[in-house]
């Protein structure tokens, strides 16, 4: 393929968005970017990022699922603390646990249990 430059696509603030009409209720899914803390071509792509996930955290009739990795404290990820900052009593968010298989064996974490029963290791 050569170098990526020659057919990446740019980064920007689009988002996909699927609408879902009819039944009782009609329900949008927004899918955003992960958050990054630093990008190759400066600190510019860092704030489009964080940007974007707030402004989509903040409105009230939306539902937060957040992905976090089984290995890591979800009280220290920056989507759960922007998540808590807009909806403090968590009524409206939801973690997701992933990568329950990167967790080393002695490792310690706040939802070992429940991972490891996810992960189908007891």
């Amino acid at each position: 393929l050569g170098e990526s430059s020659n057919y990446e696509l740019g980064f920007t603030a689009n988002k996909v968005v699927l609408e879902i009409d009819g039944a009782e209720a009609d329900l949008t899914i927004i899918d955003l970017p992960g958050i990054i803390h630093d990008h190759p071509k400066g600190r510019h792509y860092v704030e489009i990022v964080e940007r974007m996930t707030k402004q989509n955290l903040s409105p009230e009739h939306h539902i937060i699922a957040m992905a976090l990795p089984a290995a890591a404290d979800a009280e220290t990820q920056a989507i759960r603390l922007w998540a808590r900052e807009v909806d403090p009593q968590g009524d409206r968010s939801i973690g997701i646990i992933t990568k329950p298989d990167m967790i080393g064996e002695g490792a310690h974490i706040t939802h070992g249990k429940l991972v490891r029963l996810v992960a189908g290791k007891g």
